[in-house]
């Protein structure tokens, strides 16, 4: 929209939100990152509090979001060094208490951990390889999960068949198959 409505390019910020402050991502003390999302000037309010920092409230330099984002550099060292502190967790804990969206930057390992992400993992029975892990579908239709209980597929399991269905006749896929365009299972 930056550059929709005004026609610059807005500078890369990695993880920052080029017209909202705080609104990115930080580090805790156990070298594991956290989103911080205080999209307006209430919740930069109840992030201070939660902070112990209401001194930053009023300041004239993080008074209103556009002030914040014209000092972006030092209240963001202010909050880096405040969260350097403390470890991921404890600082999601404390700013959810308070109301602050918050959310962690998990690992891949973490992911799945979590009880929503768990949720996205279903075990397939394949035919050769036994019991296979698959991520379903995230999204619901009309507040259903689609569920598919199709393995992966072998290389080449289903070649002719979607070859027959792309148009392909019966003469074409065998040249295909001799020429090694195609594989089809063995």
């Amino acid at each position: 929209m930056i550059y929709l409505l005004t026609g610059r390019k807005p500078k890369r910020m990695g993880h920052a939100h080029p017209s909202i402050v705080p609104y990115q991502a930080f580090k805790g003390s156990d070298g594991k990152w956290f989103i911080v999302a205080a999209a307006n000037d209430r919740f930069y309010r109840k992030l201070c509090e939660a902070l112990g920092r209401e001194d930053l409230i009023n300041d004239p330099r993080f008074k209103t979001n556009p002030d914040r984002v014209k000092n972006r550099d030092e209240l963001v060292r202010i909050l880096s060094e405040i969260f350097k502190s403390r470890e991921r967790d404890h600082w999601i804990k404390l700013l959810r208490g308070h109301g602050v969206p918050v959310a962690p930057v998990y690992e891949l390992d973490e992911v799945f951990r979590d009880p929503y992400a768990s949720k996205l993992v279903v075990e397939l029975k394949h035919p050769i390889l036994g019991s296979v892990k698959q991520l379903i579908e995230p999204g619901t239709i009309n507040g259903n999960r689609p569920l598919s209980d199709i393995y992966p597929p072998k290389l080449g399991e289903y070649t002719i068949e979607i070859l027959h269905d792309l148009g392909y006749s019966s003469g074409d896929i065998e040249r295909l198959i001799r020429e090694g365009v195609v594989r089809v299972e063995e």
